[in-house]
């Protein structure tokens, strides 16, 4: 009688075992199809969002452009009249922390805040070097760093 006693406590343990062994990989395979589905939900997010950022900048470089170009060449611009462009689009751009109109040497022309021919001289980071070489004619985005030159508002 003790025999059987012990046996079927053995397998009482060995079927509580199996139970919690195939609930335990249940839920190991519910938390990484969760975190799965949460790091696409982040990937479309992140790609969203991206995509919007880049098209305000596409309409703010156009905008920008479009109301400076009929004022002739921008060092002889009126420094208010320049600053006034650019803050008006600066507050129409939340997601814009500051707009610069840089020549093509990398030199800083201008700015909401200020009118200064050279507030700083960014022509060294890896963005302005690759266009001076000439190296194609595209969208360089470089790291994001804080700035010398101050925040627009």
């Amino acid at each position: 009688m003790r025999r059987i006693i012990i046996l079927a406590n053995m397998l009482v343990a060995i079927l509580l075992g199996a139970v919690i062994a195939a609930q335990s990989i249940a839920d190991r395979r519910q938390v990484i199809e969760a975190a799965y589905a949460h790091a696409e939900n982040l990937t479309d997010a992140l790609a969203e969002h991206t995509r919007q950022t880049l098209v305000a900048l596409d309409l703010t470089t156009r905008t920008v452009a479009d109301s400076i170009a009929p004022l002739g060449r921008l060092d002889l611009a009126d420094p208010d009249i320049v600053r006034a462009v650019l803050s008006s689009r600066q507050t129409r751009s939340p997601t814009t922390r500051a707009i610069f109109v840089i020549d093509a040497n990398g030199r800083v022309l201008a700015n909401p805040d200020h009118f200064l021919s050279a507030i700083a001289d960014p022509s060294n980071l890896p963005e302005f070097e690759q266009h001076r070489s000439g190296d194609g004619d595209r969208l360089i985005i470089g790291p994001p760093r804080r700035s010398g030159l101050g925040v627009g508002r």
